[in-house]
């Protein structure tokens, strides 16, 4: 009784935040048992934004909202961990490209695959119709909430 008034006290935010948490503490402790421990969930960002093709250093912190500072900080992190790799910009000599390396590139689809696994024991927990209803209302809301809002947050 106490979780379901517990439940009742939630915001929105919470509701949206605390599956999202969750989702990111799972995968972050099942990369440490993949030999990805060094990936911290801090770092997650620049793997959900950052690929092979790269990204303007600029543009990657536009993206995140993060500020150039912080964003370099980060990016400096994966880069010693062997994740990514600063490049010229060819349009820009003064800009950067980040993009993954090969470790990342095999560290990004290590996480896919541990996501995508997380969903299915998400499935058994709530059954296929609520997964699926779910997994509709919040594709609904996105495409609600249009390019200009959630733009900077999907992955190119």
């Amino acid at each position: 009784m106490e979780s379901e008034q517990t439940m009742g006290q939630l915001n929105f935010a919470q509701l949206l935040r605390i599956p999202f948490q969750a989702l990111v503490t799972e995968l972050h402790e099942r990369l440490v048992t993949h030999g990805y421990a060094d990936i911290l969930p801090t770092h997650t960002i620049i793997f959900a934004l950052v690929g092979t093709e790269g990204m303007r250093l600029s543009d990657l912190a536009k993206r995140t909202q993060l500020t150039k500072q912080l964003l370099n900080y980060i990016v400096t992190a994966v880069e010693e961990r062997g994740y990514v790799e600063r490049l010229p910009d060819p349009l820009d000599g003064r800009g950067k490209i980040v993009r993954l390396t090969e470790r990342g590139q095999q560290a990004a689809q290590v996480g896919r695959e541990i996501i995508e696994s997380i969903e299915r024991e998400w499935v058994a927990s709530l059954g296929l119709e609520d997964m699926r209803e779910l997994r509709s209302l919040l594709e609904r809301l996105v495409g609600v909430l249009g390019q200009h809002h959630t733009r900077s947050l999907l992955p190119e």
